[in-house]
């Protein structure tokens, strides 16, 4: 008997994704999704522009080439910041920071001061904030926008800012390209912390905060795949870039998206566009950058998106740490434009733990999914999840998602797009 190759396995659950809700029990497939998202991981941290992005790209680029596709890296410049030390002191406890994008450095002896909550802190202290819990995990959103914008109105020597949320951990926060650089150090602080550094500052112990680290100027790029063929395009995108090793934020994606692109470039005879874009962390600055790139929306028959933890896992969490549970985490987001809608629904009915497919517009599409329909592209699918791990360093592959996992999520994927193609002749 022939040995199992990725190739035909996808195939064959391609074949059997035929039959309406069919189940496919092939495990190799899931440990091959799996072994995609430890490579991604290993890769380091996924900034746009850094060392760990450029290897992604080029590895990403690399597979599709392989699969016959003619590749074609779009670059865009990144003001890179690699953080080495981001420590914050007062009296005996101490916490690991991460600086709130765009970076500003304290000097080497730091930045030290009295710890105030925001609302009095005024000039040579330093002022505290703290953040409600949103998935988005953006500065872009008003309640993480505004407290950090009337802290600053405050003139204090420095900024802290607790992200809560459910691990505890530092929550990276995205930022809008070219914003402004502060008028002070900020840096984020987990909310495990928070709570320690607020009791040390009743006892008026003086604090300090030291946050250095290298800076270049860099390049990321986007990954454009291409192959000729019948009629009019169908693209399938997802971003590349995160904050730290982004394994179920951005990993999962990846399989899925390699996968995919591996099905249709074995069954399809359409015209295809596989497009990875870095510079997420920058709201979709490299989603915005491949607008010059793409084919223009009347010869796109439809595109789909494969966004954020599409693939994770329910946790366990407990004095910092995160254990996967297995089971799926709930609810994971899909969606489609009137258009696709009806396919999308067929494809998911009854799937746990997805909730119930949601029509896309311009008021209900976010981060890259809302660039593409603003561009004019209207026949559009998306998934997206939130999860607990996103934009903490705890999100890692043994966490975040499993081979079943990918698995399960690859089955309605597959076949939404074998009924998408179908639909759109």
């Amino acid at each position: 008997m022939a040995r199992p190759t990725r190739r035909n396995v996808i195939a064959g659950a391609a074949a059997a994704l035929a039959a309406p809700g069919a189940f496919v029990a092939e495990p190799d497939l899931g440990r091959r999704l799996y072994r995609d998202v430890r490579r991604y991981q290993d890769f380091g941290d996924h900034r746009s522009g850094s060392r760990g992005d450029i290897l992604t790209t080029n590895w990403i680029a690399g597979r599709l080439r392989r699969l016959g596709f003619a590749i074609t890296l779009q670059p865009f410049p990144i003001d890179l910041f690699e953080p080495e030390i981001g420590r914050f002191r007062i009296g005996n406890a101490e916490a690991e920071t991460f600086p709130l994008w765009p970076p500003r450095e304290t000097g080497p002896e730091g930045v030290q001061g009295r710890l105030v909550h925001a609302r009095r802190a005024g000039p040579g202290e330093i002022a505290l904030v703290r953040l409600p819990y949103a998935p988005n995990a953006s500065i872009a959103a008003p309640a993480y926008r505004d407290p950090i914008r009337r802290a600053i109105e405050g003139r204090p020597a420095a900024i802290i800012v607790v992200t809560e949320g459910p691990t505890g951990s530092i929550i990276a926060l995205n930022i809008p390209d070219h914003a402004p650089h502060w008028r002070m150090p900020i840096a984020l602080v987990g909310s495990r912390d928070g709570e320690r550094l607020m009791r040390a500052a009743t006892d008026g112990h003086p604090a300090l905060l030291v946050q250095r680290g290298r800076r270049s100027r860099s390049t990321a790029r986007n990954v454009f795949a291409r192959r000729p063929g019948r009629g009019r395009t169908l693209v399938v995108s997802t971003p590349t870039s995160g904050w730290f090793g982004c394994a179920g934020e951005r990993g999962a994606g990846i399989a899925l998206f390699l996968a995919v692109a591996e099905h249709l470039a074995r069954v399809s005879r359409r015209s295809l566009l596989f497009l990875a874009t870095s510079g997420h962390e920058y709201e979709g600055l490299g989603s915005r950058a491949a607008m010059s790139g793409l084919p223009p929306p009347p010869d796109v028959a439809a595109w789909v998106h494969i966004g954020a933890n599409v693939a994770g896992a329910a946790v366990d969490i407990a004095d910092g740490q995160a254990r996967s549970t297995g089971r799926p985490f709930a609810p994971r987001g899909v969606g489609a434009t009137a258009s696709l809608i009806d396919s999308v629904r067929q494809a998911y009915q009854g799937l746990a733990p997805y909730a119930p497919p949601v029509l896309l517009d311009g008021t209900t599409a976010v981060g890259d999914l809302s660039h593409y329909l603003e561009a004019g592209y209207g026949a559009v699918m998306g998934l997206v999840g939130a999860h607990p791990l996103h934009h903490t360093r705890l999100d890692l592959a043994n966490n975040a998602t499993s081979p079943q996992l990918l698995h399960e999520a690859l089955q309605p994927l597959i076949r939404t797009i074998s009924l998408i193609d179908r639909g759109i002749g």
